[in-house]
């Protein structure tokens, strides 16, 4: 089964609290399970530079595909989501 889960927070996010570190847990705990993709932005929240050593677009991550967005845009979701191809959709929060 594909996951897809949009969350404005994941890893290596430092300023969102617990929802970075409830995402990055299930994403860990569940990658072996099913597969796995998660679409996030590049920043942390407030910031206006991306995350440092972090690769716009997509990057394996926790044996998972992590999307990077640089622009919180509805085509920025559409192309990654007709990309994913998701079975489910887990929405952790609203852009």
């Amino acid at each position: 089964m594909k996951v897809c889960i949009l969350s404005h927070c994941f890893y290596p996010s430092k300023k969102r609290g617990g929802p970075t570190v409830s995402i990055t847990n299930m994403v860990k705990n569940l990658a072996d399970k099913c597969e796995l993709s998660v679409i996030t932005t590049i920043f942390d929240k407030g910031a206006d530079k991306p995350y440092d050593n972090v690769v716009p677009g997509k990057n394996k991550l926790f044996d998972s595909d992590v999307y990077y967005l640089t622009q919180n845009t509805n085509k920025a979701f559409y192309l990654c989501l007709s990309e994913i191809k998701p079975d489910v959709i887990y929405v952790s929060s609203l852009f």
